[in-house]
């Protein structure tokens, strides 16, 4: 397998067969200057067009058979996060059995997250999403590979690590016989340092007026709300967020995003394993598709939509017979002002709507990974 890229990009397409690099050599889909190496051997690249004239130039330099890893179109970049201020998490070949699993549930997971950046991990259950983030929250031992975390290895860190990082889990988990103050109240007391107080902690989160009131008599959504206060009280420069805004109206969905983004603003740090679709697109600089154990694409929202999503404009018209039924046609963008079949549609009478084909984060998530959310 071999990793192909243009000679003016930083990243590679990985998991690519010699097959396939030369058919997009011969369909102009990449260019002769393209850059070519095995798997995890950049140093070695050596330009397409040479590649094509002596296919096994290469093939001294694969000493080792590559893992197996998911196949997939989708560029898998080693280190693009955002890197003015430095990395706050690097990940290297993240592996994880648990005892008596018929496989690892996470395998060679690599990634790294800089610092202020909001990273997202979707998947299905069970894809490795919460075993990746207990690792990293120093919950669950016993796992192989590199980890470093606020620049330290995370194995050197004792339990001054906890002061430093803010957990909000998706299961609420209060004393529910004490009332919303005496909860944050007793957390906060957890915490040397300079920790937010009681009342402005809830007003982030619109519970100020259930203050005095036992969590016990508190609805799902307020619990999630609580238990998000609860994980920012302390201003953690590091802040793990499973499911965030499960259980949640749309109204205070919106509030924690805007949270989540106010609290990038002041250079948190924040991970989020979700699988509200809406969630990720709106606060997530990146997010990584993981799928049974293995990541199989990272990069922005933005950037996975217009790489799916069809690059055409839809018209519609409303139905001469007067009927529910409308009339569609797709033009490609490409060439879009200059279309002269499109300037004509138009004009024609009854068009009710106009439309990019653009891919939603869930749609490219089956594409890629060819398994749903559920």
């Amino acid at each position: 397998m071999y990793s192909i890229k243009k000679p003016t990009q930083r990243f590679w397409r990985t998991n690519v067969t010699r097959e396939q690099a030369l058919k997009e050599l011969e369909e102009s889909k990449i260019g002769a200057d393209w850059l070519v190496c095995p798997v995890g051997v950049a140093d070695k690249a050596i330009t397409i067009a040479e590649f094509a004239a002596n296919s096994d130039a290469l093939a001294k330099q694969q000493t080792e058979p590559t893992k197996p890893t998911m196949e997939s179109r989708l560029d898998i970049p080693r280190r693009n996060a955002p890197r003015d201020n430095g990395l706050k998490i690097c990940v290297e070949g993240l592996t994880h059995s648990y005892s008596g699993g018929s496989a690892p549930a996470i395998r060679d997971l690599t990634f790294d997250v800089g610092t202020g950046e909001v990273f997202g991990f979707l998947g299905p259950s069970g894809a490795g999403k919460s075993t990746t983030l207990n690792i990293l929250i120093g919950l669950l031992k016993g796992w192989q590979g590199g980890v470093q975390v606020l620049e330290r290895p995370l194995a050197e860190w004792g339990s001054e690590y906890f002061r430093s990082i803010g957990v909000c889990f998706e299961a609420p988990n209060h004393y529910l016989k004490l009332t919303a103050r005496e909860n944050l109240e007793f957390f906060r007391s957890l915490y040397a340092g300079d920790a937010m107080g009681v009342e402005e902690t809830l007003a982030l989160v619109g519970l100020e007026k259930d203050i005095d009131k036992a969590v016990g008599e508190f609805s799902k959504g307020m619990k999630t709300r609580l238990n998000f206060a609860r994980s920012l009280m302390h201003r953690p420069e590091l802040w793990f967020l499973d499911e965030p805004t499960a259980g949640l109206d749309p109204v205070n969905a919106v509030k924690i995003r805007e949270i989540i983004r106010q609290g990038q603003e002041l250079g948190v740090t924040t991970i989020i394993t979700t699988h509200d679709m809406t969630t990720a697109e709106i606060v997530c600089d990146r997010v990584a598709f993981i799928v049974d154990g293995q990541i199989a694409a990272i990069d922005s929202p933005d950037a996975l939509r217009r790489r799916f999503g069809a690059r055409d404009v839809e018209l519609r018209w409303e139905n001469a017979s007067g009927d529910e039924k409308t009339d569609a046609e797709q033009f490609a963008l490409e060439g879009l002002a200059d279309n002269p079949a499109f300037l004509d549609a138009l004009r024609r009478p009854g068009l009710s709507s106009m439309h990019s084909q653009e891919a939603t984060l869930e749609d490219v998530f089956v594409q890629v990974t060819g398994r749903t959310l559920q």
